[in-house]
């Protein structure tokens, strides 16, 4: 017994190294996702300012309120669990000062945020 608890022990602490590392590459795999769907939301934005696709200003809208919903499920998964949506369910909201830059996105000379500051 006493010859295998150094073999157990060993295998215990490969395994715990497999999972961090396998672990750290699902964080990294759900921030670059997160990234992307705020950039998608971000270049949609801009199009519907730029007004690309002829909008009326009531689809113009309709389509920032659409995009600032989306926003908002994205960002805040508590949100969407308390009004029922399935998104998000598997992460909390990232209060950080990383997060809250990384979230603005890359500076922009259109768009919601430049209109209005």
């Amino acid at each position: 017994m006493k010859k295998l608890l150094p073999l157990l022990a060993a295998a215990l602490l490969a395994t715990s190294a497999l999972i961090d590392a396998r672990a750290d590459a699902l964080v990294d795999e759900l921030a670059d996702d997160l990234a992307g769907q705020r950039q998608a939301i971000f270049d949609r934005e801009t199009a519907v300012f730029e007004n690309k696709d002829d909008l009326s200003e009531t689809e113009r809208l309709k389509a920032l309120i659409d995009m600032y919903f989306e926003y908002a499920v994205l960002e805040f998964p508590e949100f969407a669990t308390f009004i029922g949506l399935p998104q998000g369910q598997d992460r909390w909201s990232d209060g950080s000062v990383a997060a809250s830059s990384a979230s603005r996105g890359p500076p922009r000379n259109s768009g919601l945020s430049s209109r209005i500051c």
